[in-house]
C-alpha cells in the first residue's frame, strides 16, 4: 500500500468524498422513517448477541431477594395444603409476616390482586386484616390505565401500602425499562420508595436494563437468590424447629419480591439475554440497577457518528490503496470483524457501554461498494487494457485470476527467475514448399493443438514465429514450479502430436516431429516495443540459450533438449540423460545438454537402462577411452538400434580414430550452426 502516493494524488480527494458520503448516508438511513426500523431490528440482533455472551454476575449476595412461585410451590401447596392456584390470600400475609420477623427491608407483591378472591369476600376480609397488623412496608402491583389511572385492588387494607405499576416497557423483548407512567412508579421504583432509598439512576427516563444473566445458568444456578413461597409459608404455619430450609438470615435487610415463575401462570417474558425469563425477574433487576446506579450505558449519537466516518474513511483508504482484491475484501472483513468486536469489548465490561456497529457497518458496506466501484472502473482500467492483449496467451485459470485482480499484472518489466521454451516443427520449410496454400490449416490445427498443452499447464504464449512457438512460466503469475511445468508442457506435446498424427497426415503433414528446448534462468519480463505495438515477452542471455537448444536436437537426433538449470530443478520429477558438453553458435561458455527422456518412473524401466549405459559411454568418451564407448555403444544399438544420441556419439569416437583431438581437448563440442 503506497500511503504517500494515496496523500499525493486524486486518490486523497476520492477517500474523502466516499468517506462522507458513506457515513452522511448511513446516519441519514439510521435515522429515516423509513428505515429506522429496520436499523433497529439490526441493533437489536448485536445487542441480544452481546448479552447472550456477557458471563453472568451472580446476585445471590445481593440485596433481592425472590420468594418464588414456582413449580415445586403449586404441588406442595396442593399436597399439603390441599388448595390449588389461586392460593388463600391470607398465606400471603403468613409470608409477609415471616419475612417481617427475619428483618426483611420490604416485601413487594408483583402479583396482582385485582380480583375478589377466589375463596370469597372472607378471604381478602382476613389478608387485609392480618397485614395491618404488619409494620414492614408493603408493594403491591397494579396496573396503570391508558388515562393514566390505578387499576382496580381488591383486598381492603387498611394501613398504607405502595403501589407500583407492572407496565415498565413498550418493547415484546425487556431490554429497556420505564421507572414510571403518568408520574405512577414501577413495582421496582415503588419497592425502593417505600423502603426509603433513594434511586442512583435518573428515574425521569428510561433506561436500558443491566442484566446480571438468565433465569438459570447452564448448570442450573439461579442469578438472584429465590426460593419456594410454599417454603416460607409453611416455616410461617410450623413451629420454630420446623423451618423447611428457610433460614432468616436470608431476608435479613433484603427486599424481598414475590412473584410467579411457573410457566402455566403466565407471567413469562423475553430479555435479550434469554428467551424466557419470569417477569419478577425483570422487576429485580431493574430494582438492583437502581440499588447500584447501573445500566446499560448507550454511547452518543455523536460517537455513533463519529464511529461510522472512522470506517468509513479507513475502508475507503482500503479499498482504493490496496490493490489486491484479496487484499481490498481482506481490509473491508477486518474492520467488519473489528467494529463488532469493539462492540462486544465494550459490553463486556462491568459498566455496559452499548456501541451499536449497525450504523458503522452499513457505512463499511456503502463505503468498499463505492470504494471498489471507483477502483475498478478507473485505477484499474490501464491494467484491464493490458489484460485483454493476454488473454489470447494466457491459459483460462491464469486469466481468471488476473481478471479477478487486474493489478497483479505489473505494467512495468521485472528480472524474475524464470523457464522458457522454444519448439519448433521440424521440416517446415519444405512442407511449406509442398503444400503451398494448404499449408494454412494444417498449421492452424497444430499450433492450436500444441498451444493447449502449454495452456493446460499454466504456460504464457509469448509469440509464435511461423511454425515455432515461444513460451515462459512464472509471469504474469508466481509459479515456484516453473521448470516442472515446462518439463510437462514438453512430454505433452510430444505426446499430442502422436495422438494426432491421422489428422495431421489427413491435411498433407505426415511424420510430425516438434522440437524443443528449454532453459531456465534469470530474464526480463514485461511490455516491449512501441506506443503503437506492445508484446508481452522476455528477453535475456537465459532465453537466447533455449532459443540455441532447440536447434541442437538435430545434432543428437532428439526432441527435447534441455539445459542444466532447469534439470537441476525437475530431476526428481523426470528422467533426463547427459548427452553432451557444448558450446551453441554465439556462446563462449560451455553447457551441459541434457535430453528430457520421460517422468521420472521411467528409470526403473528400459529408459532407465539407457540412460545408465549412455552416461557410462559418454563418460568413456570425454576421457578419451574409445574402446570402452564403443564396447557400452554396440551393445546399445542392440536393444536400442533407433537411438539418436548413441549413433551421434559412435559417429565421433569413429572420427576421432581416424583424427585424435588435441592434448588440450576438454571434451566440448563447438556447434557452427544455430
Amino acid at each position: 500500500m503506497n500511503f504517500r502516493k494515496l496523500l499525493s494524488s486524486h486518490r486523497f480527494a476520492a477517500v474523502v468524498a466516499i468517506t462522507l458520503i458513506s457515513a452522511v448516508l448511513a446516519i441519514a438511513l439510521d435515522r429515516a422513517p423509513g428505515t429506522r426500523v429496520a436499523m433497529g431490528l439490526a441493533d437489536h440482533v448485536f445487542y441480544d448477541w452481546y448479552y447472550r455472551n456477557r458471563p453472568i454476575e451472580s446476585q445471590l449476595n445481593g440485596d433481592v431477594v425472590i420468594l418464588a412461585v414456582d413449580q415445586q410451590s403449586l404441588s406442595q401447596i396442593e399436597d399439603g395444603f390441599e388448595f390449588g392456584w389461586p392460593w388463600p390470600r391470607e398465606y400471603w400475609a403468613l409470608l409477609v409476616e415471616h419475612v417481617e420477623r427475619a428483618g426483611a427491608r420490604a416485601v413487594v407483591f408483583d402479583i396482582l390482586f385485582s380480583e375478589i378472591s377466589a375463596r370469597g369476600l372472607d378471604d381478602d376480609t382476613i389478608f387485609a386484616s392480618r397485614l395491618d397488623e404488619t409494620s414492614i412496608p408493603v408493594v403491591f402491583a397494579r396496573t396503570i390505565t391508558s388515562r393514566g389511572e390505578w387499576g382496580r385492588f381488591r383486598p381492603p387494607v387498611s394501613r398504607a401500602v405502595t403501589f407500583g405499576g407492572v407496565d415498565v416497557t413498550s418493547e415484546k423483548v425487556y431490554r429497556d425499562f420505564i421507572p414510571q407512567r403518568h408520574g405512577k412508579p414501577s413495582v421496582a421504583l415503588a419497592a425502593l420508595q417505600s423502603a426509603g432509598i433513594t434511586s442512583r439512576l435518573d428515574v425521569s427516563r428510561g433506561f436500558l436494563l443491566h442484566y446480571y444473566g438468565p433465569h438459570r445458568s447452564a448448570t442450573g444456578e439461579p442469578t438472584f437468590p429465590a426460593w419456594s413461597a410454599s417454603s416460607v409459608i409453611s416455616a410461617a404455619v410450623s413451629p420454630p424447629e420446623v423451618d423447611f430450609g428457610i433460614k432468616p438470615e436470608w431476608f435479613k435487610d433484603k427486599i424481598v419480591i414475590v412473584g410467579t415463575t411457573a410457566e402455566g401462570l403466565h407471567d413469562i417474558k423475553a430479555a435479550p439475554n434469554a428467551p424466557k425469563i419470569p417477569g419478577v425477574e425483570v422487576q429485580a433487576t431493574a430494582i438492583a440497577n437502581m440499588l447500584a446506579g447501573r445500566a446499560a450505558w448507550p454511547v452518543p449519537a455523536v460517537v455513533t457518528a463519529l464511529v461510522a466516518l472512522t470506517c468509513a474513511a479507513l475502508t475507503a483508504v482500503g479499498t482504493i490503496a490496496i490493490r489486491a482484491a484479496a487484499g481490498k475484501a481482506a481490509t473491508v472483513a477486518t474492520l467488519a470483524i473489528a467494529i463488532v468486536i469493539v462492540g462486544y469489548l465494550l459490553f463486556d465490561r462491568s459498566t455496559i457501554i452499548w456501541l451499536s456497529p449497525t450504523t458503522s457497518l452499513l457505512a463499511i458496506v456503502i463505503a468498499a461498494i463505492l470504494g471498489i466501484s471507483w477502483s475498478y472502473f478507473l485505477e484499474d482500467r490501464q491494467a484491464r487494457l493490458l489484460l485483454r492483449a493476454l488473454e489470447t496467451c494466457l491459459s483460462p485459470g491464469v486469466a481468471a485470476e488476473l481478471a479477478e485482480n487486474p493489478r497483479q499484472l505489473a505494467v512495468g518489466g521485472r528480472q524474475l527467475e524464470m523457464t522458457v521454451m522454444f519448439t519448433d516443427l521440424a521440416g517446415f520449410t519444405s512442407l511449406t514448399e509442398k503444400l503451398k496454400e494448404k499449408i494454412e490449416p494444417a498449421l492452424n490445427y497444430y499450433l492450436g493443438e500444441m498451444s493447449e498443452q502449454i495452456l493446460e499447464l499454466d504456460g504464457t504464449l509469448d509469440k509464435y514465429i511461423g511454425d515455432a512457438i515461444m513460451t515462459f512460466w512464472n509471469a504474469p503469475l508466481s509459479q515456484p514450479d516453473h521448470a516442472q511445468r515446462a518439463c510437462s508442457s514438453a512430454l505433452a506435446i510430444r505426446r499430442r502430436e502422436r495422438e494426432i498424427a491421422p489428422e495431421m497426415a489427413a491435411l498433407g503433414v505426415q511424420d510430425t516431429i516438434t522440437r524443443i528446448g528449454i532453459n531456465s534462468g534469470s530474464m526480463f519480463v514485461g511490455f516491449t516495443g512501441s506506443q503503437r505495438k506492445l508484446n508481452y515477452t522476455v528477453i535475456g542471455d537465459a532465453v537466447n540459450l533455449a532459443a540455441r537448444l532447440e536447434p541442437a536436437n538435430k545434432l543428437y537426433d532428439t526432441q527435447i533438449c534441455v539445459a542444466e538449470s532447469t534439470v537441476t530443478q525437475a530431476r526428481d520429477r523426470f528422467l533426463f540423460r547427459k548427452l553432451d558438453l557444448l558450446e551453441v553458435k554465439g556462446k563462449t561458455e560451455p553447457i551441459a545438454v541434457y535430453e528430457l527422456m520421460g517422468e521420472i518412473e521411467a528409470e526403473s524401466g528400459p529408459l532407465g537402462r539407457l540412460r545408465r549405459d549412455f552416461e557410462r559411454a559418454l563418460e568413456a568418451y570425454l576421457q578419451q577411452n574409445w574402446d570402452a564407448a564403443d564396447s557400452i555403444l554396440l551393445e546399445l544399438a542392440t536393444e536400442f538400434p533407433e537411438d539418436g544420441p548413441s549413433k551421434m556419439l559412435q559417429r565421433r569416437i569413429g572420427e576421432f580414430r581416424e583424427a585424435p583431438p588435441p592434448s588440450d581437448w576438454d571434451g566440448v563440442y563447438h556447434a557452427t550452426t544455430k
